[in-house]
Formats: structure tokens, C-alpha cells, sequence
């Protein structure tokens, strides 16, 4: 049994009592809780900034400003600029 002790595998070994140390365990789980809201933070801009370009897609507003720019009523300046100011 000695040979565990000599080959890191006893409790005086390099991996000690608990295997690996306590700081790297709270430095992987800060770094897991960063990623967790890292994630949802990106998803949920992404899901907003959609639903934002949907809505916006869909105003009677923007209909009017597309059939206006299809007629050839307005040109692509007027349209750009009257599309910002709907906004």
C-alpha cells in the first residue's frame, strides 16, 4: 500500500484529501456561472432584437413606406430616412 502513497494517490499525495483543490473548484464554478449568463444574455438580445425587427416588419407604418417605395413615389434616401424615423 505504500505504493499509493508514493504514486499520488494517498492523502499526502499531490491530489490531497479532496482530489483537487478547493480555489480551482471556485474558480471553475465562477467561470461556469460567467458562461451561463454570457449565454442568456446573447440569446435573449437575439430573440428581442427579432422580435423588434418583426414588429417593426409588420406595422401598418412600414406596409405603407414599402408601398410607397415600390410605386416609385419616394426614392431610396427618402425611404431610408422616413424608415429611421418610423423607428
Amino acid at each position: 500500500m505504500a505504493w499509493l502513497y508514493y504514486n499520488n494517490w494517498g492523502l499526502g499525495g499531490a491530489w490531497g484529501a479532496g482530489g483537487v483543490c478547493p480555489m480551482l473548484w471556485a474558480a471553475v464554478l465562477v467561470l461556469l456561472v460567467i458562461i451561463i449568463f454570457l449565454v442568456v444574455v446573447l440569446i435573449n438580445r437575439g430573440v428581442l432584437a427579432g422580435k423588434a425587427r418583426r414588429e417593426l416588419a409588420s406595422s401598418p407604418a412600414m406596409q405603407i413606406l414599402d408601398e410607397r417605395y415600390a410605386k416609385g413615389e419616394i426614392d431610396k434616401q427618402q425611404y431610408e430616412q422616413m424608415k429611421e424615423d418610423i423607428r
